[in-house]
């Protein structure tokens, strides 16, 4: 089974110019990007508990900001925000691929 990971690599490498393998990329990315946001959703309720946790000890919000960054909770949280995005990224970069290779298609048949 083909990873998010993967297919970034694929697109890097310019190994993606099947309109239909661009198709089938972006419906896999599509499932990810559900997953990752699952997965960001549980990892901001953590995050937020830290914090929560912190606070509780009196200190200000720009203190409890800095304490709860120096977090694995927090550092778990980023990650899976960084994942959501940059998979909401590939999905912009597949589609727009794959419009530009539907045009080439469509001129390459008119001739």
């Amino acid at each position: 089974m083909i990873t998010a990971n993967d297919i970034i690599q694929k697109l890097k490498e310019g190994k993606l110019d099947s309109p239909g393998e661009l198709s089938d990329y972006l419906v896999k990315l599509s499932a990810y990007l559900f997953d990752a946001a699952e997965y960001e959703t549980e990892a901001e309720i953590e995050y937020m508990k830290k914090w929560a946790e912190i606070k509780a000890n009196e200190h200000t919000d720009k203190l409890t900001d800095a304490l709860t960054k120096q977090t694995e909770e927090y550092r778990l949280y980023k990650k899976m925000k960084n994942s959501k995005d940059s998979i909401t990224e590939v999905i912009r970069a597949l589609k727009h691929k794959l419009k530009n290779l539907q045009t080439e298609l469509s001129e390459f048949q008119n001739y």
